[in-house]
């Protein structure tokens, strides 16, 4: 049986595009709710079991309320098993009275496919025989020196399963952390897990390099539509096939519909 997952991160919904005007503006932040969109259409005709968000799904822990309202109806539309979601540095978990995720719930409450990843506990799924396990990492704040998978090591696996790790923050050699701002993980210590692949957020650039194939123990999703001139790609996410609890296959999805291009005009 194949798993597959759309695996998306870094949406900053709310993003306030202050250095624009009004008009520009306005456009950027309804392109973050349209990509979104087209990413569960995607998803949908992909006919993808699950999808996951490794943080900053939101911009920030004080989000507009409609802008909450409008997201859950567009993951609400989501066909398959499960979107699971993983507070990151910039929407962060700090309890149940964080603002965005008390708001977040009252809104999702009566959805039973949208389910928010607060602790560090194991997420079993059974489909038609064959296990799914996931392992995430939420955030408990915006910033901290230590990665956060460290309690994945003494959890109990079930070796026969998919085993999927969902965590957000930086990991050496992919991305700029010098003073270990952001939560750094090392590949050897990612690889050491025992899980079968990695799931993350936080680098706004997505990796691999490659826009398909079959082998990469790692998934950066990058952010899914461009926020500035300094994205050089058209907005990512990744459509992952599983099989016999191992990648099969990966490819690159592009939903992002805009693109930043500086000019030089004398």
């Amino acid at each position: 049986m194949t798993i597959r997952i759309v695996h998306t991160a870094d949406n900053h919904i709310g993003m306030p595009f202050r250095q624009h005007g009004d008009e520009t503006r306005n456009q950027l932040l309804e392109e973050r709710f349209e990509a979104l969109e087209r990413l569960i259409e995607t998803a949908n005709d992909s006919h993808a079991d699950f999808f996951i968000i490794s943080g900053d799904l939101f911009d920030s822990t004080r989000v507009k309320t409609p802008y909450i309202e409008r997201t859950v109806g567009i993951l609400n539309k989501f066909m398959g098993t499960s979107v699971l979601i993983l507070p990151g540095n910039h929407d962060f978990y700090a309890g149940d009275d964080t603002e965005v995720w008390k708001r977040f719930h009252k809104v999702s409450s009566e959805f039973s496919n949208i389910e928010l990843l607060t602790t560090t506990s194991i997420v079993t799924f059974e489909m038609s025989g064959e296990t799914i396990q996931f392992f995430p990492c939420p955030c408990p704040s915006k910033t901290g020196k230590d990665p956060l998978t460290s309690w994945i090591a003494d959890a109990e696996k079930n070796l026969s399963a998919l085993r999927i790790g969902i965590a957000h923050g930086n990991v050496t050699g992919l991305g700029l952390d010098a003073n270990d701002h952001y939560f750094t993980m090392t590949m050897p210590d990612l690889e050491a897990t025992g899980l079968t692949t990695w799931l993350l957020g936080h680098i706004h650039v997505p990796f691999p390099t490659t826009s398909s194939g079959s082998k990469s123990q790692l998934f950066m999703a990058g952010t899914h539509t461009p926020d500035s001139v300094r994205c050089k790609h058209p907005g990512s996410a990744w459509l992952l096939d599983f099989e016999q609890s191992q990648l099969k296959t990966y490819k690159r999805l592009s939903p992002g519909k805009i693109r930043f291009v500086r000019i030089d005009r004398s």
